[in-house]
């Protein structure tokens, strides 16, 4: 006789093998440490089942360090079947929060994060080299838009300072390309962005006090720009509505989770994404 099995079991032994574990990797930085050491890049690195290769996501968090909003995120994007790699500019630093002193780790800093992240992805074979972007929240969100415009990140180094040297995004560029798609949420717009190299979704909410999407709105170029630039401000949603957290206020600013806004956000990601890393 056949023993029948639960179908409580076989849905949890469905999901414990469908489910794609985070492998923690290290990487070498081109940045040094603040005593001009070698540093070492960390991360969350998941993978679709199969050989690939696969389009690639690097996820940029935000002043709050690697929070599980981050991790669920990148867990989502690789169900959809694309390499996602949240990358960790903070921890290797000496880091865990820095949104009372938001140049503890500059824009620029983090751009080259980024494209360090891009360049250890395209070492892989299952990674699809022509087809990485990235994806960032907030203070990362910031890191994106300067990852792939010149202006706003020039912009970022007179605000936040760092140096006298002016970063080149095309010092970048020449040795890795471009991202193929990059995506904002929640950015502190600055500047116009009328010089992207890469396509660009900036995801916003119209209640948020400490990046308003009103710059977001004064940054668009006025006329039609070289790659394609997508502004959606969500009605009634705060900084991070897309965390489904209890409301709560941070450095004075109200946060919510927007549920509608979260699941319109998810289904703009999901369309912007197959249409620049998998079309």
């Amino acid at each position: 006789m056949v023993k029948k099995i639960p179908l409580l079991t076989i849905l949890l032994l469905f999901t414990m093998v469908s489910a794609n574990a985070a492998e923690d990797i290290r990487f070498k930085a081109t940045s040094k440490s603040s005593s001009g050491d070698e540093l070492v890049l960390t991360g969350k690195l998941f993978k679709p089942h199969g050989d690939g290769p696969f389009p690639a996501l690097v996820l940029m968090h935000g002043c709050n360090g690697v929070a599980q909003s981050y991790v669920s995120w990148a867990e989502k994007i690789n169900s959809w079947g694309y390499v996602t790699l949240v990358l960790d500019s903070f921890a290797p630093r000496g880091h865990g929060n820095i949104c009372e002193n938001l140049a503890a780790v500059t824009f620029h800093t983090r751009v080259q994060d980024a494209y360090d992240a891009k360049a250890y992805l395209s070492q892989h074979p299952f990674v699809n080299r022509q087809r990485i972007g990235v994806m960032g929240w907030s203070h990362g969100g910031g890191a994106t838009l300067a990852s792939v415009s010149q202006s706003y990140l020039l912009n970022m180094l007179i605000v936040q300072g760092g140096g006298s040297k002016l970063p080149s995004l095309s010092n970048y560029l020449d040795k890795t390309g471009p991202f193929q798609a990059a995506t904002a949420f929640y950015p502190w717009c600055a500047g116009i962005l009328n010089d992207t190299v890469s396509p660009l979704l900036i995801l916003a909410g119209e209640k948020d006090t400490w990046t308003p999407a009103g710059f977001c709105e004064n940054a668009m170029p006025l006329e039609k720009p070289k790659n394609e630039i997508i502004l959606k401000v969500y009605p009634n949603a705060t900084h991070a509505f897309d965390m489904e957290m209890p409301d709560r206020v941070m450095y004075t600013h109200k946060m919510s989770y927007n549920r509608q806004a979260t699941t319109d956000a998810t289904d703009r990601v999901r369309a912007f994404l197959k249409k620049y890393l998998q079309e």
